[in-house]
């Protein structure tokens, strides 16, 4: 027998005959749970769990496939938009949703910071040929001198 993490009083029991393996009888002790208990990892809510509808998640892609979407922009707007039944439950699930399209893609979020692009940048002047320097300031915007060798010599060539 085995009962559900959420009530060990509701149990199910399998059985079946050694001569017929592909028939089974599933019988079902106590009375089932009302409310859906939260999966493993949840932490903050007590609330029920109830899994979103296919068409919501297909809702926020088509949202966030939108030139350039942001999640908060896509939940507000979705959340106007459609009833309680297919709207998304919140913001952080709109931003899950587009974190995972970008891994998918293999992209970078759309919404990241300025220090990460600076680093990011950074990293090119000992890798990439087109970017020679990188100037930071403080109180100052970063200075990136890019160029080629046949862009220098066009210039000199005029």
């Amino acid at each position: 027998m085995s009962g559900l993490k959420a009530d060990t009083r509701y149990r199910k029991r399998v059985s079946w005959l050694a001569s017929q393996p592909s028939l089974a009888v599933y019988e079902y002790q106590g009375t089932p749970t009302s409310v859906n208990a939260g999966h493993g990892l949840q932490r903050k809510t007590d609330g029920e769990f109830v899994r979103s509808k296919p068409e919501v998640l297909q809702n926020i892609r088509a949202g966030l496939n939108e030139k350039n979407a942001q999640p908060r922009q896509v939940y507000e707007q979705q959340t106007l938009a459609n009833e309680s039944t297919h709207r998304p439950r919140n913001h952080k699930q709109v931003r899950n949703v587009a974190q995972t399209m970008a891994s998918e893609t293999g992209q970078r979020k759309k919404y990241g910071n300025v220090a990460d692009d600076v680093q990011h940048v950074l990293t090119f002047v000992q890798s990439h040929p087109f970017v020679k320097e990188v100037s930071v300031r403080h109180g100052m915007s970063p200075v990136i001198i890019c160029y080629t060798h046949e862009q220098i010599a066009d210039l000199n060539c005029e």
